[in-house]
């Protein structure tokens, strides 16, 4: 607990950062998430009437969110 205690003053001078951290980390893994939702909804979509705006949507939506996870 000592150890834990010198560290403490390093952790509160980049409280801000650590926090900014683990909320892009929390963003990013729940990005990844969805990738499997949409793909599973675009299949059952593509698989029903293919064209090429719908393939290209679902394409570009699958890219962004990969993009940002």
């Amino acid at each position: 607990m000592k150890s834990l205690k010198t560290l403490n003053k390093y952790f509160l001078r980049y409280k801000t950062k650590l926090l900014l951290g683990i909320v892009f980390i929390l963003c990013s893994n729940s990005a990844q998430f969805y990738i499997p939702i949409i793909l599973k909804i675009s299949i059952d979509d593509l698989i029903t009437t293919i064209t090429y705006e719908k393939f290209i949507v679902y394409s570009l939506l699958i890219v962004i969110v990969a993009i940002i996870g």
